[in-house]
């Protein structure tokens, strides 16, 4: 059992006590964006993406838009072992955790003849050892997990079959940090998409936009794109005010261009910086 699996049980475990008081700890188990409005504006066709992980929609959707390969990070490390939690229920048909039963899950997990790789093989025995501990009334009451009604999931129901052909073929390179640490990003690649979904909502101090644009400047290839939701319910002020310093800090290195806006029924603003 490698170090980062037994952080990752440690840190799951804590969340299931009542001991962990980290802003972020629980696991969201899907989206609320209607990622397929956002996705039908971009061309992903054979380009290389970095994406926050998340509930894993932002990797679905980009392999299913085209995408040749997908990296990932997220400031919760637990998000790469529900990454492949979702996976094996997806081929098992069962695209959203939050509405399936906990037998349905255990009875996933115990089906499970094979692995591919050392982090999905990690990935089950984690998985096994928290379930175990959950029982089911920790898994009914979301101890570990946030979840949120999509009604956009349905953009899934014919695509199952595809999303698991494509996921038997990809095993992810995750990162685990915040992307607006000053400490420094340590990855060398470049991007031409990056998504933040709406990261930057939770970080309008000048210092952490500062911090965010000095990790992803290095990251952008030449003409990349750097996509972000602005969602209006977290936010307090008006989106064109909050939204200004953001600009400011990017405007040198970066083009900044709205995407589209979604219906009144979820006020989510994307938008996009494009490198010069």
């Amino acid at each position: 059992m490698s170090i980062e699996l037994q952080n990752d049980i440690k840190y799951a475990k804590s969340i299931l006590d009542n001991e962990c008081h980290d802003k972020f700890r629980k696991i969201y188990t899907n989206t609320n964006e209607d990622l397929s409005l956002l996705f039908s504006q971009l061309d992903l066709s054979d380009k290389n993406i970095l994406t926050v992980l998340s509930s894993s929609d932002y990797l679905y959707m980009s392999y299913l838009f085209g995408a040749k390969r997908v990296d990932c990070f997220d400031i919760n490390p637990l998000t790469f072992r529900l990454f492949y939690l979702r996976k094996w229920l997806i081929n098992n048909n069962i695209i959203d955790i939050g509405f399936c039963s906990y037998e349905d899950v255990i009875r996933v997990l115990m089906n499970m003849e094979k692995t591919n790789t050392d982090n999905e093989k990690e990935s089950l025995l984690f998985w096994k050892e928290v379930l175990s501990k959950m029982g089911e009334s920790d898994f009914y009451h979301n101890r570990l997990f946030t979840t949120i009604f999509n009604p956009f999931n349905s953009f899934y129901k014919d695509k199952l079959v595809n999303l698991s052909k494509i996921l038997s073929y990809v095993n992810p390179t995750f990162y685990s940090f915040d992307i607006c640490d000053n400490l420094g990003i340590n990855i060398d690649k470049r991007y031409d998409f990056i998504f933040l979904s709406n990261v930057l909502d939770y970080n309008r101090s000048r210092e952490s936009l500062d911090a965010a644009f000095n990790n992803l400047l290095p990251l952008v290839d030449k003409q990349g794109k750097i996509v972000c939701a602005h969602i209006s319910q977290i936010a307090n002020e008006d989106f064109t005010q909050v939204l200004d310093l953001e600009k400011k800090v990017f405007q040198d290195a970066f083009e900044y261009s709205h995407i589209i806006a979604s219906d009144e029924n979820q006020p989510i603003h994307y938008y996009q910086y494009t490198k010069k």
